[in-house]
């Protein structure tokens, strides 16, 4: 791939990653999974999971409203995937703080676009 090439990649890798959390945080889940490359391996630290099509569902705190400062940054790609890293605070309904995230995407290129394969995360209650 030729630094044009990887630019373009790197991106399309971005704007798919921040495509992604504007459906996650409007509750979109049909979009949401658009995102995948199914099935998909979750890590919370605690659990590890693999997730097939269809078994997928947005289980947040009930108390959650919604997420600022959501960051993400492509660490990496090469000609068949991608590392990203993605940071943010979630936000209670009452305004108050409810936890921060950090989190490690793996990801997929094909057919010419982005798909998250994997999600290793970290969530830190205040």
């Amino acid at each position: 791939m030729n630094d044009v090439e990887r630019a373009r990649r790197v991106d399309l890798l971005s704007k798919t990653m921040d495509e992604y959390f504007e459906y996650f945080i409007s509750n979109n889940k049909e979009k949401v999974i658009e995102y995948f490359d199914w099935p998909v391996t979750f890590f919370t630290g605690d659990n590890f999971s693999i997730i097939k099509d269809g078994e997928w569902a947005q289980n947040v705190d009930k108390d959650y409203q919604t997420t600022i400062g959501m960051q993400f940054t492509v660490l990496d790609i090469n000609d068949s995937s991608g590392i990203v890293w993605g940071s943010g605070t979630r936000i209670k309904k009452d305004g108050s703080i409810l936890e921060t995230i950090t989190g490690i995407y793996t990801c997929k290129y094909l057919d010419n676009n982005w798909k998250i394969k994997g999600i290793a995360g970290l969530r830190k209650k205040d």
